[in-house]
Protein backbone atom coordinates (compact mmCIF):
# COMPACT_ATOMS: atom_id res chain seq x y z
CA UNK A 1 0.00 0.00 0.00
CA UNK A 2 1.24 4.01 -1.09
CA UNK A 3 1.82 5.96 2.20
CA UNK A 4 -0.42 9.05 1.89
CA UNK A 5 1.61 12.28 2.70
CA UNK A 6 -0.76 15.22 3.84
CA UNK A 7 0.27 18.52 2.69
CA UNK A 8 -0.19 21.45 5.23
CA UNK A 9 -0.90 24.79 4.16
CA UNK A 10 1.74 26.36 6.45
CA UNK A 11 0.72 30.06 5.99
CA UNK A 12 -3.58 29.27 6.35
CA UNK A 13 -2.32 27.81 9.65
CA UNK A 14 -0.70 31.20 11.16
CA UNK A 15 -3.28 33.10 9.64
CA UNK A 16 -5.92 31.19 11.38
CA UNK A 17 -4.13 31.32 14.48
CA UNK A 18 -3.30 27.63 15.02
CA UNK A 19 -0.90 27.50 17.16
CA UNK A 20 -0.54 24.30 18.36
CA UNK A 21 -0.75 22.86 15.06
CA UNK A 22 2.09 25.54 13.85
CA UNK A 23 3.74 24.16 17.02
CA UNK A 24 4.07 20.89 15.61
CA UNK A 25 4.54 21.02 11.99
CA UNK A 26 8.05 23.34 13.21
CA UNK A 27 8.83 20.44 15.45
CA UNK A 28 8.60 18.15 12.63
CA UNK A 29 10.24 19.81 10.10
CA UNK A 30 14.31 20.42 10.29
CA UNK A 31 15.98 23.56 11.11
CA UNK A 32 16.16 24.90 7.50
CA UNK A 33 13.09 24.07 6.28
CA UNK A 34 11.33 25.80 9.91
CA UNK A 35 14.18 29.05 8.51
CA UNK A 36 12.18 28.63 5.43
CA UNK A 37 8.98 28.49 6.71
CA UNK A 38 9.58 31.39 9.36
CA UNK A 39 11.03 33.88 6.33
CA UNK A 40 7.52 34.00 4.81
CA UNK A 41 5.79 35.21 7.37
CA UNK A 42 5.14 38.46 8.19
CA UNK A 43 7.30 39.92 11.23
CA UNK A 44 4.82 39.73 14.13
CA UNK A 45 3.77 36.45 12.83
CA UNK A 46 7.39 35.33 12.43
CA UNK A 47 8.14 36.12 16.12
CA UNK A 48 5.33 34.56 17.44
CA UNK A 49 5.72 31.20 15.58
CA UNK A 50 9.71 31.50 16.73
CA UNK A 51 8.72 31.70 19.90
CA UNK A 52 6.98 28.33 20.00
CA UNK A 53 9.99 26.53 19.68
CA UNK A 54 12.07 25.11 22.53
CA UNK A 55 15.13 27.17 23.40
CA UNK A 56 17.34 25.09 22.10
CA UNK A 57 16.40 24.55 19.05
CA UNK A 58 15.62 28.41 18.11
CA UNK A 59 19.59 28.97 18.09
CA UNK A 60 20.02 26.58 15.11
CA UNK A 61 16.77 28.02 13.44
CA UNK A 62 17.97 31.21 14.29
CA UNK A 63 21.68 30.34 12.52
CA UNK A 64 19.86 28.85 9.17
CA UNK A 65 17.76 32.46 8.88
CA UNK A 66 19.08 34.27 6.17
CA UNK A 67 21.39 37.70 7.42
CA UNK A 68 18.93 40.33 6.29
CA UNK A 69 15.72 38.31 8.22
CA UNK A 70 18.82 37.23 11.09
CA UNK A 71 18.96 41.26 11.50
CA UNK A 72 15.62 41.68 11.33
CA UNK A 73 14.48 38.76 14.13
CA UNK A 74 16.72 40.59 16.75
CA UNK A 75 15.58 43.96 16.28
CA UNK A 76 12.41 42.63 16.89
CA UNK A 77 13.30 40.57 20.03
CA UNK A 78 15.19 43.78 21.62
CA UNK A 79 11.92 46.16 20.62
CA UNK A 80 9.41 43.06 22.44
CA UNK A 81 11.88 42.82 25.58
CA UNK A 82 11.48 46.75 26.07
Amino acid sequence: MAERKEIIDFSALVERGDWEVVAEVLASLPEHEVAGRLEQLEAEQRLRAFALLPPTRRTRVYSALNPAKQNRALAQVLAAVR
